[in-house]
């Protein structure tokens, strides 16, 4: 799993989904190559702090510290459906087009399928989205410890 730590910066109407910012880019630690900055961090390695936008479901207030977490695989899976699955959408329809109508239908195919992929990468993000399975919130480790030793 990727994590990172961030704070609660906003909450929606209801407090159902709360915005997360993610600080810059943390500096170099001495344990790799790395001279820049670390890159060993969750989404957005610019330069400037990241918002995301998160389903609360550990309660979290504003101001609260929490770590946002990237399931194992989800990049994987992410560039399959962003590239692969689009691209072979386009062949395909294309295929069938030139089959169907030679040149133009292999254009018009071609159209078809670039506008199929983008409704699919679309619908999955949406359907991703609302069930919470890509950024999960926990509460960090830094809070928990930061609340023990002020009681």
């Amino acid at each position: 799993m990727i994590s990172s730590e961030g704070v609660v910066v906003a909450l929606d109407a209801g407090g159902q989904d709360v915005w997360v910012e993610i600080p810059e880019r943390a500096s170099a630690c001495g344990q790799c190559s790395s001279a820049g900055g670390c890159h060993s961090g969750l989404i957005g390695l610019g330069n400037g702090a990241r918002r995301y936008r998160v389903t609360n479901r550990i309660g979290a207030r504003l101001g609260d510290r929490v770590s946002l977490t990237v399931a194992e695989g989800t990049v994987l899976r992410a560039s399959w459906f962003s590239y692969l699955m689009p691209a072979l959408l386009v062949i395909a329809a294309a295929a069938v087009g030139q089959n169907v109508g030679n040149d133009p239908g292999a254009v018009a195919g071609t159209l078809l399928g670039l506008g199929g992929g983008l409704f699919f990468l679309r619908w999955n993000e949406t359907r991703l989205r609302r069930s919470g399975s890509v950024l999960s919130l926990e509460r960090s480790q830094v809070a928990a410890c930061h609340i023990s030793e002020s009681l």
